[in-house]
């Protein structure tokens, strides 16, 4: 195939698609015969057929099925060469090709007209379908970027988070069910249900509902989008399982009502995604990091949203901070449904670690973020390999780098893992790299949950309270102890409370300290000769609920992923 030209490529496609030499001559601006001429060159070239003349126009044979593959490859490696030349001249110019769910439609092109509106020059072609067809696309590499809220499994992927997204279960205003509280599943089996067609993911999810509530729900009407479904609903041909997004107006304004079903409502995650595989051209990567970082400003609203965090810079704060004051007055309180959790260890436990993903490690490392962040950190990337650390900081000198091994300060690193050291250094605006033997590598190791957090006593009532937000069905709490290697006292008592709060359990936190004081882990600090680890230290790390933010790990554009502070 080493003399075929792009010409001969693009006449075969124009065929296929067209159907006939005719039609693909009419398309191509050249006459008939020259699309004959052509063809029969690229079919002498492969040495084989390529073409079958049917009744219903022309079909590809097995060898027409891959050239016509290699012609798709070639025109988009073309496509991404010329927006690769564009982008040299920055974010004024340049294509994205996005895919959204159906179910996304309803906010989407608000967050892309946001980004349009900041980068007129960049082109964006926007395409709505199913899962099924979006992640078909995107496999095909037809697409750079796609929202939806199951990712592929089979497909290797780059996935970040966006925002919460609820699925309920919803009514005409008079249905049976409209005003009764805790309605179980079984109540539900004889209703008739309006659903998605096979390939949805709101279709999938529903499926697993009931599956786990071991129920068969009756399957009504199957339609092909959620306007149809809605509008079926409302005429009251059934009820319906539907992302909350999508019947923000109609429950705004009475048109249905969401049913109070046990188990409801499910949360899911939206994420924008990428084709690992893929180098995304600096018009895509800007979009996918906008997403990343405003994409949730422009989900619908709902009920159960009420909470979701502010993602705003938290205040810096010297004495307990109101999560603290509020934790004796107001208990957490979670439903049974809200999650299963798995207490884990070690950088193993952390590979295992599914769902929301705590990354518990007390002293010192995530109470050190705290602190950092409290005194104005920007952002801190933590690092796993030293190495990985000091070339970021030479790459960037304006980054501050943290680093301790055995609890020791890395030789020319800035600070260690002390709070004590950096309780008053003023951090406002900075990129903090920060590298550790137990807690950095934790985070770097859960790669297969939804989000990760990391999990200190400083900030556990704001933790409990962003879990709460998340409904997930799973939280694993993974203990990273001393050295990632050997379980310690504070970590375990960090798991213990968390767990307990988020059964709704109550957690006496006058007990850290002495719980904690005689703890093999914690004599360090009472070591005079240990400058690295000051006294003060302790009574930092065990100050329980100090501050109202949590840390939660995102994916960055270009780099290492990145910790960053949400006020809850």
């Amino acid at each position: 195939m080493r003399h075929v030209t792009l010409r001969q490529l693009r006449t075969f496609t124009t065929a296929l698609r067209a159907g006939s030499f005719s039609a693909a001559a009419e398309a191509l601006h050249i006459t008939p015969p020259a699309v004959t001429v052509q063809m029969r060159q690229l079919e002498t070239i492969a040495g084989m057929p390529l073409i079958e003349r049917t009744s219903d126009g022309l079909k590809p044979t097995d060898a027409g099925r891959e050239i016509a593959g290699a012609a798709l490859r070639i025109e988009a490696t073309l496509a991404e060469c010329d927006d690769a030349l564009a982008s040299l001249r920055g974010l004024d110019s340049g294509r994205v090709a996005v895919g959204v769910v159906s179910t996304a439609k309803y906010f989407a092109p608000q967050v892309l007209g946001a980004f349009a509106r900041a980068h007129p020059g960049v082109e964006i072609r926007l395409e709505v379908g199913n899962r099924a067809a979006i992640l078909g696309a995107l496999e095909a590499n037809t697409l750079d970027l796609a929202l939806t809220g199951w990712p592929p499994r089979k497909l290797a992927v780059q996935k970040a988070p966006i925002g919460s997204h609820p699925h309920i279960i919803v009514a005409r205003p008079d249905h049976v069910h409209a005003n009764e509280r805790h309605v179980g599943a079984a109540a539900l089996a004889q209703e008739t249900f309006l659903v998605r067609e096979p390939g949805s993911g709101t279709r999938l999810l529903m499926e697993r509902l009931f599956a786990d509530a071991r129920v068969k729900p009756r399957i009504g009407m199957e339609m092909g989008s959620n306007e149809t479904i809605k509008q079926a609903v409302i005429a009251g041909l059934g009820i319906a399982f539907i992302s909350a997004h999508t019947v923000a107006v109609e429950l705004a304004d009475g048109r249905l009502v969401a049913l109070d079903v046990a188990g409801l409502p499910v949360m899911r995650t939206w994420y924008i995604v990428n084709l690992a595989k893929k180098r995304l051209l600096p018009s895509a990567a800007a979009l996918r990091q906008f997403m990343i970082d405003e994409g949730h400003a422009f989900l619908p609203p709902f009920p159960a949203l009420a909470a979701a965090p502010a993602h705003a810079r938290p205040a810096r704060t010297k004495r307990k901070s109101r999560a603290r004051a509020e934790t004796g007055r107001r208990r957490l309180k979670m439903s049974a449904r809200y999650p299963k959790i798995e207490i884990l260890d070690f950088e193993a436990g952390a590979r295992a670690a599914r769902g929301v993903a705590v990354v518990i490690d007390v002293f010192r490392a995530f109470s050190v973020a705290c602190y950092a962040f409290a005194n104005g950190a920007e952002r801190i990337i933590p690092v796993a390999d030293i190495e990985d650390a000091r070339r970021l900081k030479i790459e960037n000198p304006g980054f501050i780098s943290l680093g301790e091994r055995h609890a020791r300060k890395l030789e020319g690193f800035d600070f260690g893992n002390s709070p004590t050291h950096i309780e008053h250094v003023d951090f406002r605006g900075r990129t903090l790299v920060h590298t550790t033997h137990a807690g950095t590598q934790g985070l770097v190791n859960a790669t297969h949950c939804e989000v990760v957090i990391t999990g200190s006593l400083v900030n556990a009532a704001a933790i409990c309270r962003y879990i709460a937000h998340l409904a997930p069905r799973e939280v694993s709490l993974v203990r990273m102890g001393q050295d990632a290697r050997e379980r310690c006292a504070e970590d375990d008592l960090c798991a213990e409370m968390l767990a307990m709060r988020l059964r709704g359990e109550h957690f006496d936190t006058d007990t850290i300290r002495a719980r904690l004081r005689a703890a093999p882990s914690a004599q360090k600090f009472f070591d005079p000769e240990a400058t690295w680890a000051p006294e003060r230290d302790f009574e930092l790390c065990t100050d329980a609920d100090r501050f109202d933010f949590v840390l939660r790990l995102r994916p960055a554009a270009v780099g290492p992923a990145q910790l960053q502070a949400l006020a809850t």
